[in-house]
């Protein structure tokens, strides 16, 4: 799914979807500063010389604004979705071990399949 700030339609409509599967332009590092996103309408003009939201507000040209800033930056992009989705599921497991420490009383911290440096270098 590739959008622009698409967690506010996901919110008003109700839905829910994979973060995994989402590409929101709002959330890609070369269209923000100081961790502030950039509007679609800024990002159009300024990366694609394309003036949108000019009269109306037009969902159709809007998502097709957001396609072509994904499609822009496609690879660098994706490995930064990589890199993140690698934290998140890094403390995921992390966090599970952790359960199962407690549910069964062992102790996993020399286990060196938890280990961090392990666990980074073999998921590179």
């Amino acid at each position: 799914m590739i959008g622009h700030s698409i967690e506010n339609d996901f919110f008003v409509l109700n839905y829910e979807h994979s973060k995994f599967l989402i590409r929101d332009t709002s959330k890609f590092k070369h269209f923000r500063k100081n961790n502030q996103p950039f509007s679609l309408k800024y990002l159009s003009e300024k990366f694609l010389n394309l003036k949108i939201q000019s009269d109306t507000h037009d969902s159709i040209e809007d998502a097709r604004a957001a396609l072509c800033l994904y499609k822009l930056y496609e690879e660098e992009f994706e490995k930064e979705i990589v890199n993140k989705n690698h934290k998140l599921i890094r403390k995921k497991v992390l966090q599970d071990a952790k359960k199962m420490e407690n549910l069964f009383g062992l102790n996993l911290n020399n286990n060196p399949n938890l280990n961090s440096k392990v666990y980074d270098n073999h998921n590179k």
